[in-house]
């Protein structure tokens, strides 16, 4: 919960020195190790391109 409470903070800090394009890449991609790391407990990915295909499919479903 205190992740999620200073994420609006830490946002509106770092558009004052990033593009927002930048700031919302930073926060796919410290999101996707997160669960990545948390998600490699239970099933291992297979190969890099399953690793890729989950990590665009995040993004499709997130930003669109």
């Amino acid at each position: 919960m205190t992740v999620w409470g200073t994420a609006f903070a830490a946002t509106k800090t770092l558009l004052n020195h990033y593009d927002a394009l930048q700031v919302m890449l930073m926060r796919f991609f410290i999101a996707w190790v997160v669960l990545s790391m948390l998600t490699r407990k239970i099933e291992k990915p297979k190969s890099v391109r399953d690793e890729l295909g989950i990590f665009a499919l995040s993004l499709l479903g997130i930003t669109f």
